[in-house]
């Protein structure tokens, strides 16, 4: 057993120290701010990668992280198993879009989470919960933690890809799966649409479905793999049908009628 202690809890007069881990800097600036609001926590530092982190964890010995869970290089699941191999482990505090997959393996008990956009009285209940733990001890939080990173490291394997690779240029980009947010079948070419680059790719779309996790990736049309996970609105179609707004992608992603039943399970449309 690992055994999850923060770095020495604050005596009572002495301020919380935070520290803020996304790739994403709007993100950072908004959690930053809400923190600011807070008395007796201060911000020690900010980093916009994992890499980045590990040094700045060990450099300011923060009470309290809050760690995006999504991050390329090394991902906030990534950075939390590497901090359970330091001598003092800060108290952790997972930031997530909506991931089905993150939600049902933080609701498995104490271990703690934001959804974005953040709310202030969520962030208040982190920093009460901190104080608890930081309070009693947290060994049960540990067995916890391992049990989330397990559940990931699980769901890797269970994919049997934990990148994707694809060619631009001459040049091979490994993909993370969850960077992806929608393949397209474009003629004879395959379009791999991820967060921040588009790909196009010699493989079908059938393939790209048999090894990207099926958790999140859902076939909504014979030319259309999607993330779920990037959904931003879901529009009433013509035939009781839908098209989907996604995130980095211009056009709109259509569900084909003998889709609709399987996507309305998926995403709980009564």
């Amino acid at each position: 057993m690992v055994l999850l202690l923060p770095y020495g809890y604050r005596e009572r007069g002495e301020m919380i120290r935070a520290l803020v881990i996304d790739d994403e800097k709007p993100s950072r600036d908004e959690l930053k701010f809400l923190l600011t609001e807070i008395e007796g926590l201060e911000i020690s530092g900010e980093a916009g990668d994992g890499i980045e982190a590990v040094k700045l964890i060990a450099k300011l010995e923060p009470d309290i992280i809050f760690l995006d869970v999504q991050m390329p290089e090394l991902s906030g699941i990534d950075l939390a198993e590497n901090i359970q191999s330091m001598k003092n482990k800060p108290y952790i505090v997972f930031s997530t879009a909506y991931d089905s997959f993150a939600i049902k393996a933080f609701d498995l008990g104490a271990i703690d989470y934001i959804l974005k956009p953040y709310s202030r009285d969520r962030i208040r209940k982190s920093i009460e919960k901190y104080k608890e733990f930081a309070a009693e001890g947290t060994g049960e939080l540990a067995d916890q933690l391992n049990e989330i990173l397990t559940l990931y490291k699980n769901k890797e394997r269970k994919t049997g890809f934990s990148r994707i690779t694809v060619v631009k240029g001459e040049n091979f980009h490994p993909l993370r799966p969850e960077d992806i947010v929608a393949v397209i079948a474009a003629g004879k070419k395959t379009r791999v649409v991820a967060l921040n680059e588009e790909f196009e790719d010699h493989n079908t779309i059938t393939h790209f479905e048999e090894i990207l996790p099926k958790e999140i990736f859902f076939r909504s049309h014979r030319s259309y793999l999607i993330n779920l996970d990037y959904i931003k609105k879901i529009g009433i179609w013509f035939n009781n049908t839908y098209q989907l707004t996604m995130e980095n992608l211009d056009e709109k992603v259509p569900v084909s009628r003998s889709r609709v039943h399987d996507f309305r399970q998926l995403m709980s449309i009564e």
